[in-house]
């Protein structure tokens, strides 16, 4: 490789790596990495070069270890970076495609939680844990504060005890049965 071409390559990293604002096609930073990994001997090697993490420039490499269809996603900006690297600690790439594919659109932080659950759970179906998820985060909740004297709080618990259900659960039973009249 020629000096100026290593140059170029350590340049455009070191902006995309150290640079947070730049935004570049991460695949295109894990060829680099890998490339110039190579060039220095490991990717241990070219962290110490670039004063990155160890782990910063593998979780770039993981990304090439992705199947065809999820790196294209990345490429397409489909998903991002920190998804794409986080669907690589899925071992299957079946399940790393399947699971690319249903967490397109969502915000990182809602992706992550499928892919969390997934890691968990390796049978579960990522379009079923996508839709619970967002269920749940469609809902608006209000904490209602109740004060409940001594012997009702006892007679409710007795209750949902016998209906093995929580006292909270037993209430909100109570009012939507009502609200239903």
């Amino acid at each position: 490789m020629k000096r100026i071409q290593e140059e170029k390559l350590i340049a455009e990293l070191f902006l995309n790596i150290k640079n947070r604002r730049k935004k570049s096609n991460p695949l295109r930073i894990a060829e680099i990495c890998k490339i110039l990994s190579e060039k220095y001997g490991s990717p241990k090697k070219l962290a110490e070069k670039l004063d990155v993490s160890y782990e910063t420039i593998r979780s770039f490499l993981k990304l090439l270890e992705l199947p065809e269809p999820v790196q294209q996603l990345i490429k397409n900006g489909k998903i991002g970076f920190d998804v794409g690297q986080r669907i690589a600690r899925i071992p299957s790439p079946k399940k790393q495609i399947e699971v690319a594919k249903s967490v397109i659109g969502l915000n990182a932080h809602d992706a992550r939680e499928v892919i969390q659950y997934i890691i968990r759970q390796p049978n579960a179906s990522p379009q079923s844990v996508k839709k619970r998820l967002l269920r749940h985060k469609k809902k608006n909740y209000t904490i209602l504060l109740l004060p409940l004297e001594e012997e009702l709080y006892e007679k409710l618990k007795e209750k949902s005890k016998s209906k093995n259900i929580s006292v909270e659960s037993l209430i909100l039973e109570l009012i939507k049965g009502r609200l239903r009249k």
